[in-house]
């Protein structure tokens, strides 16, 4: 039998923290559940930290997001609901360093920290290509102009890439840029930015760097050319972002990452964004980069491998991006260079090289032009 009395005095659970997992919380929310994007408060000595619900968990809990978490925020903490969404802002002046006093509810003209992606019939059509004035790559795996790039650079600097973002700055001339690297990455000086996101030198910092790039998206989109360049997390397990029982739904790894940006740095109907997304793979992983090509990397428009030297690699490289008239007569003569160089090698590794015919040798002879180096 109930007692009455009990009843009366039966104070319901409180919104609080229940479990932290890196930077990830879950958190009881009670009757009370916020909607996706939602700026959580925690008090914690004596200051206020927001976090930002990103799932629904079930069962009167959400799952949060907070940037670099202190270890102070900790299971127990009292959490306060608030009514607006999550947001930050960003100094056109100076870059913004990823920290837990990142977010905020949302005020003014604050970017959405966990804004929704385009749907699908607001995105941009056919893909063009973006010539930069490297004619093996221009031809074979040109720049999707307007599209998400993935440039696989297996240099030990980095220094490759920098390079081809300079090239793709000056191919069209950008009304808004966002670039995202860590301070002491070749790329921190390519090109004056409207934003600067300084990624820093952990997994998490860099993951939170990622998330304020896709915050700053939609507004890279109000102008009619824009451009994002962004450094990718290193190469590091991704322990902390393992899925468990609380905590399944943040990047496991890269091709989540990629394909999460591929949602959001995306172009509409009425603007153009071309993204750069730099997978520094160097030396020391070399068993890596000779099997990258084989996995499942996210979903992106062109995928471009420069090798150790910073060459570009055509025979691992793929776009999308719309050729046509002599542009693709020359792919196809330079296909066939490449094809009947690769023949020629297998031949001469068996019978050696007297047997080559001279249209053989000729293509051998031109397989290294068409490995122009971006190491400049």
């Amino acid at each position: 039998m109930i007692d009455q009395d009990s009843l009366q005095d039966y104070t319901p659970p409180q919104p609080k923290v229940e479990s932290v997992h890196g930077d990830r919380l879950a958190v009881y929310c009670g009757d009370e559940m916020p909607t996706i994007g939602t700026a959580l408060g925690i008090d914690v000595g004596g200051k206020r930290l927001w976090a930002v619900v990103d799932r629904h968990a079930g069962a009167r809990r959400v799952e949060a997001w907070l940037p670099l978490r202190p270890d102070e925020v900790e299971p127990g903490l009292a959490v306060t609901i608030s009514e607006q969404p999550a947001a930050f802002q960003i100094d056109q002046t100076c870059p913004l360093t990823p920290s837990p006093q990142l977010i905020r509810p949302a005020e003014g003209d604050d970017h959405l920290l966990w804004p929704e992606a385009p749907d699908w019939t607001e995105l941009g059509g056919a893909l063009n290509p973006l010539p930069i004035g490297i004619e093996p790559l221009d031809v074979l795996a040109p720049i999707c102009a307007g599209g998400v790039n993935l440039i696989i650079d297996h240099s030990d600097d980095g220094r490759p890439f920098a390079a081809l973002a300079r090239r793709v700055d000056r191919a069209f001339t950008p009304h808004r840029r966002l670039l995202v690297a860590a301070e002491t990455s070749p790329l921190a000086s390519t090109a004056e930015s409207n934003w600067q996101v300084r990624a820093g030198e952990t997994t998490r910092s860099q993951l939170a760097s990622l998330q304020i790039a896709i915050g700053l998206a939609s507004a890279l989109r109000e102008c009619d050319q824009a451009l994002a360049l962004i450094e990718l997390p290193g190469l590091t397990p991704f322990a902390e972002l393992s899925p468990s029982a609380t905590a399944p739904a943040a990047p496991t790894g890269m091709p989540e990452i990629i394909d999460r940006l591929s949602r959001h740095l995306v172009s509409t109907k009425t603007s153009s964004l071309t993204t750069l997304l730099h997978l520094h793979i160097p030396g020391v992983f070399a068993g890596l980069a000779d099997i990258i090509e084989t996995l499942r990397l996210g979903d992106v428009d062109a995928t471009i491998y420069l090798d150790e030297q910073g060459r570009f690699e055509p025979g691992r490289s793929t776009s999308r991006a719309a050729v046509d008239g002599q542009l693709q007569k020359q792919r196809r003569q330079y296909l066939q260079i490449l094809q009947l160089a690769d023949r020629a090698r297998e031949k001469s590794a068996i019978f050696g090289d007297h047997d080559l015919t001279d249209e053989e040798i000729k293509a051998l002879q031109t397989v290294p032009s068409l490995h122009p180096s971006l190491a400049k």
